[in-house]
């Protein structure tokens, strides 16, 4: 990696990092992309998807590819991919127009418009050379027996001289005759053809064609044409707009898995309504010929690559003949299927017509595939590859999805069986019932992890709502200890009863979740915020009016319980709606605010006990928990899968009439007193039959009596021997939180210490290989407290 200078990171997804670098073997040090493969643990490999990319990627040369300039693989589990830099995609070029152009006016990043002043329109030729390019480059990987299968304007990527390529063959299929059979979850939601919308899995180049014409109109039109926010919903998008098909103009269709007779039957519109106004005049009549070919139901009856590049749209101007070298020849496209091609035999060309080839060359192409003479590109071996690269095995991975960058891909299913072997778990009907509702992949708009459903800063503020909630819960232990000095007299009571306020606030803490938090699997995670934060503020008053200790006591209690099921809850929203890849961070930054409150609630009642009267150490924490409850109501929505796709199925049920679309919580035999009663008998299970799980439990509960005897012990300590006042006590607490930002930034030295430890296992993790950490932590716990005594002095 000596040979590359990193310079910012650009994008990051399932499997990678992608990094914009400097290449320092070359003379002009060009910039390239560095994309860093993840690679865990030994035992677990290269991902698929990275062999899969590198494998097409290294033997596919073509100016409108994306080309990969090496393979570098360093540090014993890192490996890197060097691509050439293109900083500007399609999506956000086409954002990037003026609102007057039908764009949204949004800034690019710096740098990217240095010498692009020319080529940022998208006037009617822009659109015709992005078509052209875009078309091409869909043909050389066609003509390699090479299925794209993700084609979006976010994998179309554009260079400073204003031309398009394709990138992230992550979910790229080598493929041939006879077809094998695919999994049907493929292809961006927006951009899928209806063939797989419908759940075929035998499919082939049309695929990519029926992205092409989506992407070709939302060019002319500067808006997605089918922006369907469910899998059924995409499919009534296409079927309004086109008609609902039969077997008349697409013979079969009946017999797909997911066709149901029961579809509404919608009319085909015009071609020129489909893109109208602007769009339409942006294609013009041979645009408009050509979009209409595309957009066919039957991919038998799809235009291939081959005929789209020679049809009239590209033939009527001069940019055919710019780039006649790449056509390879072939009569113009006339609309009516038909091209000049050499004859084949009558299997062979019903064996094409069955699966969607288009012409006589491409059929021959995939028959060779069965000779041993020829090799599809997936199938040689990579000889070209960096050798340390064979020396690491590959594990089945999941299914990519494509990020924004064009270099990244996002996790998803897709263990493919061919055409021989039996379908399992990604069949629309795995489970035995077709009409279970699901989420149509990792773009779903309707799931919190796609990037449809909102932007990283609002996940990111979320994350910082229910943390900041989370540390006024946990915030409110503490600060009660602040107020001894004074409630002792007004209530008339000793130190030890007083004490009793913060130990029945801990045992609500510790008591609700067992009954309250299995609540969330049948309701969902908005109204248990809602109410159980709710009510932790309304228990807050009472503490605030408190006229005797009685009436403190059972308010605290109530309190600690309410807090008690929002703090169970709250960690489930982050998983909800970051990536596995990505939740490290905000699950961090998360897990630290119920810590962090105990830390400033001593300091902050320390200041407010000290400048005013007890009761407005409550009233600060209503203040604070009512901001919050508006902010939890008004900024976080339902992130449980579950209840969202049981929303999902009842708008599918309104939708289609069909009632028996169901989502898999609507089916489910548990109901919520067994749930509960289940949920408040498995902790004790886990405590008194496993013997790790009891140990780790007696160590935590000794670390937090600590802790919380702290709470008692630094008032006394530093005020009878060092004459602190209050707010001079609550500052002695900072000391703990110092040692919190110590431990955790000590975390990347014990993960580095874990994965030596899973190395020297064979690969093997073992759950005893995260206790080094806890044994050093156990170690130095009696040492501190000792130290803490031996320095306790009148």
């Amino acid at each position: 990696m000596e040979n590359y200078q990193k310079m910012e990171k650009i994008g990051e997804g399932t499997y990678g990092v992608v990094y914009k670098a400097r290449d320092l073997t070359t003379p002009d040090q060009r910039i390239v992309a560095l994309k860093k493969i993840r690679l865990e643990a030994e035992d677990e490999g290269v991902p698929s998807t990275a062999i899969r990319e590198i494998s097409l990627l290294k033997e596919m040369q073509n100016e409108n590819i994306v080309r990969l300039f090496n393979i570098v693989h360093a540090d014993g589990h890192k490996l890197y991919l060097v691509f050439e830099y293109l900083d500007l995609d399609l999506k956000k070029f086409m954002e990037a127009l003026p609102v007057s152009q039908g764009g949204r006016g949004k800034p690019l990043g710096e740098g990217i418009m240095d010498g692009r002043q020319g080529h940022m329109g998208l006037g009617p030729e822009m659109v015709k050379k992005f078509a052209y390019q875009l078309i091409e480059g869909v043909r050389y990987c066609h003509s390699h027996r090479v299925l794209h299968r993700d084609l979006k304007p976010q994998n179309l990527l554009i260079d400073k001289e204003g031309n398009l390529k394709l990138a992230d063959f992550g979910l790229a299929r080598a493929f041939g005759v006879p077809l094998r059979t695919y999994t049907h979850e493929v292809v961006t939601l927006w951009y899928r053809a209806p063939e797989i919308l419908l759940g075929g899995r035998q499919y082939s180049t049309g695929v990519d064609m029926w992205s092409v014409g989506c992407i070709f109109a939302e060019m002319a039109t500067r808006k997605p044409l089918f922006p369907g926010d469910s899998e059924i919903d995409e499919i009534f998008k296409i079927f309004r707009v086109l008609g609902t098909p039969s077997e008349i103009d697409w013979p079969g269709v009946t017999s797909f898995p997911d066709f149901k007779a029961s579809f509404p039957k919608w009319e085909r519109k015009d071609t020129d309504d489909i893109v109208s106004g602007d769009g339409a005049k942006i294609l013009g009549e041979h645009g408009l010929d050509l979009l209409e070919n595309l957009l066919v139901y039957d991919p038998a009856g799809r235009i291939s690559a081959k005929q789209a590049v020679m049809c009239q749209y590209f033939t009527e101007g001069k940019l055919l003949q710019r780039n006649s070298a790449q056509t390879n020849g072939g009569a113009p496209y006339t609309g009516n299927g038909s091209e000049s091609s050499s004859p084949v035999g009558n299997d062979l060309e019903k064996t094409g017509a069955d699966h969607g080839f288009h012409d006589k060359e491409e059929e021959i192409e995939h028959a060779t595939l069965n000779d041993d003479s020829h090799t599809s590109i997936a199938q040689r071996k990579p000889a070209t590859l960096s050798p340390r690269l064979h020396t690491v095995r590959s594990h089945s991975s999941q299914r990519s999805y494509a990020g924004a960058d064009g270099y990244t891909h996002f996790n998803h299913n897709d263990d493919e069986k061919s055409s021989h072997e039996p379908s399992n778990g990604d069949s629309p009907d795995s489970n035995g019932n077709p009409f279970e509702v699901k989420w149509s992949g990792p773009d779903d708009p309707m799931s919190p992890k796609s990037s449809a459903w909102g932007s990283d800063l609002r996940k990111w503020s979320i994350v910082i709502i229910l943390a900041m909630s989370s540390m006024c819960v946990t915030c409110a232990s503490a600060l009660y200890t602040s107020t001894y000095l004074q409630i002792t007299p007004y209530f008339h009571i000793s130190r030890e009863v007083a004490t009793l306020g913060l130990s029945i606030f801990v045992a609500g803490l510790g008591l609700g979740p067992m009954f309250l938090s299995p609540l969330s699997e049948f309701y969902g995670r908005r109204v248990i915020y809602l109410c159980a934060f709710g009510m932790y503020l309304i228990w807050l008053i009472p503490c605030a009016l408190a006229q005797n200790i009685e009436t403190m006591l059972i308010a605290r209690f109530f309190d600690g319980l309410a807090g008690s099921a929002f703090l169970s809850v709250a960690g489930g929203t982050i998983g909800d709606m970051f990536p596995r890849e990505r939740l490290s961070m905000p699950m961090t930054v998360y897990t630290a605010s119920p810590f962090v409150g105990p830390l400033v609630g001593p300091v902050f009642g320390g200041f407010i006990n000290y400048y005013a009267n007890w009761r407005w150490s409550f009233w600060t924490l209503i203040i604070w928990a009512g901001v919050n409850w508006l902010l939890i109501a008004f900024f976080v929505p339902e992130t449980y899968s579950p209840v969202l796709l049981r929303r999902k199925a009842i708008k599918l049920r309104n939708e289609t009439g069909d009632e028996r679309w169901k989502a898999p919580i609507e089916v489910m035999s548990r109901s919520v007193t067994k749930t509960v009663a289940w949920s408040c008998v498995r902790p004790f299970q886990l405590l008194f039959f496993e013997q790790m799980c009891l140990n780790l439990c007696l160590l935590s509960a000794i670390l937090l009596g600590v802790l919380y005897l702290f709470f008692g012990a630094f008032a006394l300590v530093f005020s009878h021997n060092h004459n602190f006042n209050l707010w001079q006590q609550g500052l002695t607490f900072l000391g703990i939180f110092v040692g919190m930002v110590i431990g955790t930034a000590c975390d990347p030295l014990w993960r580095k210490n874990y994965m030596r430890l899973v190395r020297n296992n064979g690969g093997v993790s073992e759950p005893e290989f995260r206790l080094p950490s806890t044994i050093l932590g156990a170690v130095l716990v009696p040492i501190s407290l000792f130290g803490f005594g031996w320095t306790t002095y009148p």
